[in-house]
């Protein structure tokens, strides 16, 4: 257990109570030092939380059109949601209210801004402007389907309903971005691509991949060192395509693919990655070349 980051002690239980939202990711471990109490962090299921944005200093964040959305509606620091409703005829000039005019959003350091929406797709397009440095979490799946995101199921939605979404912003930690499994090309092409801030990706638990799912998802992310696990067996035509192009820093990958006959699937994936670093492989595949369309070159490669 690393101290500096899960083990914090307050002199009592007052100090612990004006300060615990704020402390530490969980797990963590708080030790109350007058009365020697010990209180363990619960474990949060990113998965059945909305999609939230967390500033790290202050600044705004601005929500434009959604395609195709009803409503758009934000809580900040699980206040009241605000809601605003597709107007049945745009006004003109456009007003606060209308879901054609941008909401801006004033946040201050570790505000928390959940978001929710039934738009049919967010691309580069209507991507949410965010003026300072960012984490994510929750489950992005709220921004397309309210309040019933948390069992989205294998839904047929636009191809590359995210595409972009994230291309080139602020973005630092997305390890607790929940990123369903999606069905349909692209749907995560490019998702972070340009975010050179970026040093913790989220989880990718798919199994069963599409088409393009991954192309370009974290192109260019210059302070990304480790990659999210990918434990899909059978690759899709070009889903790691460009993945981690131009990821100077990258030095983790573990890829468990034993089947990689798809067109393009690896093509330039790793192209531009550190010289030195572990790859991680499927024990059972025999068949990954060396270089950037495989593992590459110069790094140690270990079986699962």
């Amino acid at each position: 257990m690393e101290k500096k980051e899960y083990l914090k002690i307050f002199n009592n239980q007052s100090d612990y109570d004006s300060q615990k939202d704020l402390i530490m990711d969980t797990p963590h471990v708080v030790l109350l030092d007058d009365t020697q109490k010990v209180i363990y962090a619960p474990k949060i299921d990113y998965s059945k939380e909305y999609f939230t944005i967390e500033a790290l200093e202050n600044g705004t964040i601005t929500i434009p059109i959604f395609s195709g959305a009803s409503y758009v509606a934000y809580s900040k620091n699980d206040e009241q949601w605000v809601e605003k409703v597709k107007p049945t005829e745009p006004s003109e000039p456009l007003l606060v209210n209308d879901i054609y005019a941008d909401i801006q959003i004033s946040v201050k350091a570790n505000d928390k801004v959940k978001l929710k929406s039934d738009a049919l797709a967010l691309t580069y397009y209507e991507q949410i402007e965010i003026s300072m440095p960012f984490n994510l979490e929750g489950n992005i799946f709220s921004l397309l389907k309210g309040d019933d995101f948390i069992n989205p199921g294998l839904t047929k939605y636009y191809d590359g309903a995210f595409f972009q979404f994230f291309m080139g912003s602020k973005v630092v930690s997305a390890k607790n971005l929940i990123l369903p499994s999606m069905k349909g090309p692209s749907f995560y092409e490019g998702l972070f691509s340009g975010c050179k801030s970026l040093t913790s990706a989220p989880q990718l638990l798919a199994t069963t991949l599409q088409n393009r799912c991954y192309y370009n998802m974290f192109s260019n992310c210059t302070s990304l060192t480790t990659a999210p696990q990918l434990p899909a067996t059978t690759l899709a035509e070009r889903c790691y395509q460009g993945m981690f192009y131009g990821c100077s820093n990258l030095n983790y990958i573990k890829m468990l693919a034993t089947d990689i006959s798809a067109s393009d699937c690896l093509d330039g994936w790793v192209n531009g990655v550190a010289s030195i670093g572990t790859f991680v492989k499927n024990a059972a595949m025999t068949s990954l070349p060396s270089g950037i369309n495989g593992i590459p070159s110069g790094w140690t490669v270990e079986n699962a």
